[in-house]
Order: structure tokens, then C-alpha cells, then sequence
């Protein structure tokens, strides 16, 4: 197609971009503390203060609280070598499967593979199998969620429940009709301690992954950190609007392959996310939020323009060239 007739039709492309803008702006359309980094640390501290602090020793607690950053930092390099960014542009960009060949890491094996003390931090939180009732002999035994499965002597805390009353309850049930039976539960720490720990030790995996994943987010930059957090959000059933909120890079040219692979996935068309997370100037520096359809609006513009205009820019520099190559033969021939 000739240059004229590029430019021609590219005028007949234009659009009024003025559409898609905000037409106001006030400041609830910004958003600060969402730095990735910030929430890696939140969960540190609460690490050392529910898990480190009442349970090791003083001269250990500096170890133990660098040994989980260490591993939050190794799962996520991991993720990298699992997923290079060739591979990540063939899934997100061609379609292609998210078991083929070239995943080369076996995310089970590298699990299996980790020291005792790492694997733990993958285990499935479980609650201890006996709990006593103060210094008594009456006790429980639970199953690993909690279910009682053999009870002894609950009349010994001079409850009106028999044992066969709370075979195949939950403890937390036990709790609550302990309290009913008039029971103060203040004086059974054992009971209390076991339901605070169960339930610490499912905060901390169902956190330790967000952390791995908002690491896994943050060392891939704009392009592949957001597509290879949301492989590992699916993977182990993390949520897949945080990589795309933070994943909205306007100048990728493949943002709305990763839009439609995140939609495939479950995502939410209207989904709010920050404007350019990896532009910012500072933390916390106040980023616009911006409605997914509006993106995809945007994108789908772009990227029918970019085609026209690279076209007019190849037939340009073509023209160009032979011009150019015209006037060095005459000037050859002026010389001669």
C-alpha cells in the first residue's frame, strides 16, 4: 500500500481518545499503601509476634525470623526458573499449555525435595492430637482439623456434658458449649492454646504464600512478574485479581493477552486496578486506579493504530531509502 493511501486511511481510524478519559478526578480515584514489599514485612512482623516470640528462645528468634524471608525469597526464585519469561510469553501470549514440555520444574518434587524445616511451611496446619483440660486428667483427642474423636472425663471440669456429647464435634464447638455449660474457659489454657495455635498455623501458610507471590510479583517487574504471580495464584489457589491489579503496564503491547488469560482464569471484567505500579517515582507515590474494561477499550485501540502506523512508518523509511539511494547515484555519476 502506498504512503498516501496509509495516511488516508489512518485518518479514517481517528478516534476521540477524550472518551476514555476521566472526566473528573478527585481523591478517591488515587490509592497509597499498597506497596507489595510493605505487605512482605507486615506478615514478618506478625510471623515473629504470633510464632517466634512466645516460642523460641531469645538467642534464636533472629534466626527463625531470616530463615522464613529466606524461604519466601527461595520459593519465589524458584518460581522464576520454573517459569523463565520465554515461557511465560508463550503461555500468556500463544495459548499454550501450562503443563508443555518446556516447564522443566516440578513444583511437587521441588517441595519434597526442601529440608524438613522448610517442607513444614507446606504442610497442612493440623491441630495437636490430645489436649488436656488444665492440670486434670480430662482431655480430648483430636482428629487433625479438630474433630473430637475420643473424649475422657469432661465431668472432671464440672461440666453437666457427658463424653459421648461431644464425639465428632469440632473443638471450637466444644468451646462454645463449654461457655454455654457455664464452664469459665479462662481456666483451661491448654484448650485455648490448641485452637490459637491451629489457627495461627493456617494465618501463617495462607500468608506465607500471598508473601511468595507479591515476591514473585514485584522481582519479575511490569512484564512477567504480574503473569508469573497470577501461574503461581492459580496454582495454589491464591487470589488472581492481586497479579492483574498490579500487572496494568498501559505501554505493554501483550497487556491484552495477559487481560484475557486473567479472565479465562475467573477473573472479573470490572476489576479496579493501579495505573503503571512499576512507574512510580517513590513508594506509595498516590496511583490512579483504573477500571479493567476501560483497559481493554484502550489496548484494543492502540493496538489497531500501532498496526497502521508501523505500516506507514516501514513504507516511509522504504521510500526514504530508495530516494535517498537515487540521489547518492547521481551524485556518483556527478563525480565520475
Amino acid at each position: 500500500m502506498k504512503v498516501k493511501e496509509l495516511i488516508e486511511l489512518l485518518k479514517s481510524k481517528e478516534i476521540d481518545f477524550d472518551i476514555f478519559k476521566e472526566t473528573e478526578v478527585n481523591e478517591d480515584d488515587t490509592v497509597i499503601n499498597y506497596e507489595l514489599d510493605d505487605k512482605v514485612d507486615r506478615f514478618i512482623n506478625w510471623y515473629y509476634q504470633n510464632i517466634i516470640k512466645d516460642n523460641y528462645v531469645d538467642m534464636g528468634r533472629v534466626y527463625m525470623l531470616n530463615d522464613m524471608r529466606n524461604f519466601i525469597e527461595k520459593v519465589a526464585v524458584f518460581y522464576e526458573l520454573k517459569y523463565p519469561d520465554y515461557v511465560i510469553e508463550d503461555i500468556m501470549n500463544n495459548g499454550e499449555d501450562l503443563n508443555k514440555e518446556d516447564v522443566k520444574y516440578n513444583t511437587h518434587e521441588f517441595i519434597n525435595n526442601l529440608p524438613s524445616d522448610e517442607k513444614f511451611y507446606f504442610q497442612r496446619p493440623k491441630y495437636s492430637s490430645i489436649v488436656y483440660f488444665g492440670k486434670c486428667l480430662s482431655h480430648v483427642r483430636l482428629s487433625s482439623k479438630g474433630t473430637v474423636i475420643a473424649s475422657k472425663r469432661i465431668k472432671l471440669i464440672d461440666s453437666s456434658l457427658d463424653d459421648a456429647d461431644i464425639i465428632g464435634k469440632n473443638i471450637k464447638e466444644v468451646y462454645q458449649m463449654l461457655q454455654l455449660d457455664g464452664i469459665d474457659i479462662s481456666l483451661y489454657s491448654n484448650l485455648l492454646k490448641a485452637i490459637d495455635d491451629y489457627d495461627n498455623l493456617v494465618y501463617q501458610k495462607d500468608e506465607m504464600l500471598n508473601a511468595i507471590m507479591y515476591r514473585i510479583i514485584e522481582r519479575g517487574a511490569d512484564r512477567f512478574g504480574p503473569r508469573r504471580g497470577l501461574l503461581f495464584a492459580l496454582e495454589f489457589d491464591r487470589n488472581i485479581d492481586i497479579p492483574m491489579i498490579y500487572g496494568i503496564d498501559i505501554s505493554d503491547p501483550y497487556l491484552n493477552e495477559f487481560i484475557s488469560f486473567y479472565l479465562k482464569s475467573g477473573g472479573k471484567e470490572d476489576l479496579l486496578c493501579l495505573e503503571n505500579y512499576f512507574f512510580r517515582n517513590y513508594k506509595n507515590e498516590p496511583l490512579y486506579m483504573i477500571n479493567l474494561n476501560r483497559v481493554r477499550n484502550l489496548k484494543s485501540i492502540d493496538y489497531d493504530l500501532q498496526k497502521l502506523y508501523q505500516r506507514l512508518v516501514n513504507a516511509l523509511t522504504n521510500y526514504i531509502y530508495k530516494d535517498e539511494m537515487v540521489k547518492v547515484r547521481k551524485y556518483v555519476k556527478t563525480k565520475k
